[in-house]
């Protein structure tokens, strides 16, 4: 067993038992805001990454695996999506895959960090691809909470939820309640979508997201739940998707042909195979959906402690 591994790395210690190691060839940039702690470095395996309070949050070769299975289930489960929100999402990706849809008019992005923002947009340009001077894009530095929750009903047709872990002192733990998925259904329009990053979904840390399916499943028509690996994660990573009206996931064989006709550009991971994939989830966690966990509500919040998911 190695137990002398020389050099600069990034250890990731979020699971009980278990530690993850990326080797650090390079720290660009370090950054304090008023909310956490931002770095930037360069992998050896994964490239250019960002670090947001010691824990990774996207790297350069494989992004595009999470980003896109982040934004495009929602946006082909709605008709003709043309009004998007997207709360958090500093680094700009998710809102470049978010303006590939022809239909959309305008999206307007939520952050409440603007530092990140800011620095993301200096130093990720890989990331956001100009995205950020797209003139369908409004930037609004605030609280996701308190701006959804001022928006007029059936005002939006998406709401995309790319926001950090729930983490104990953090900025989003009130993020991932039913009351504020309630508010998110109000801004939504009759056929609306909302799509969650709903954190691990391996055998062993998939708590939080087997409880963010049940808190979204309590307030949506219809609930969507899928998973994609992230191989700089190291680990399986859960998505939830939450339909009112009639928006729900098109028929697998419809997937490629909406793609070639709704979305502009090249997706790099997802098609109707890749939806196929997705959605094919393992027994442990299907078998964990019916079982007896409350959905997380205001008084009973996600709080994972620094270090353990």
């Amino acid at each position: 067993m190695k137990t002398d591994i020389k050099g600069d790395w990034l250890v990731d210690d979020s699971k009980t038992g278990e530690l993850h190691y990326l080797r650090v060839t390079e720290r660009l940039h370090n950054e304090k805001t008023a909310f956490q702690e931002a770095q930037l470095v360069e992998t050896e395996a994964y490239g250019r990454a960002l670090i947001l309070d010691g824990s990774l949050q996207a790297s350069a070769k494989d992004e595009y695996i999470y980003h896109e299975s982040m934004v495009h289930p929602a946006m082909l489960a709605v008709a003709e999506p043309q009004r998007v929100a997207v709360l958090g999402g500093g680094e700009g990706a998710t809102i470049r895959e978010v303006l590939k849809h022809r239909a959309v008019e305008q999206v307007t992005m939520v952050d409440i960090d603007q530092q990140v923002v800011e620095f993301c947009r200096r130093y990720l340009p890989s990331f956001h691809r100009g995205s950020f001077d797209d003139p369908r894009l409004e930037l609004v530095f605030d609280d996701a909470r308190k701006w959804i929750g001022a928006q007029p009903a059936s005002s939006l047709d998406v709401v995309v939820v790319d926001i950090t872990e729930p983490l104990e002192e953090g900025p989003a733990y009130l993020l991932f309640t039913q009351e504020f998925y309630g508010m998110v259904r109000r801004a939504l329009a009759p056929d609306g979508a909302m799509l969650v990053q709903a954190g691990p979904a391996d055998p062993v840390g998939h708590l939080i997201f087997t409880r963010i399916y049940k808190t979204i499943e309590a307030t949506f028509d219809r609930v969507r739940p899928m998973v994609s690996y992230i191989p700089s994660f190291g680990d399986q990573w859960g998505f939830v998707l939450g339909c009112t009206g009639a928006a729900d996931i098109p028929p697998i064989e419809r997937i490629d042909q909406m793609i070639s006709k709704r979305i502009s550009g090249e997706l790099q991971n997802y098609d109707a195979e890749t939806q196929r994939h997705i959605m094919s989830l393992p027994n442990y966690l299907r078998r964990s959906f019916p079982g007896t966990l409350q959905p997380f509500t205001d008084n009973d919040p996600p709080r994972m402690r620094p270090g353990v998911r």
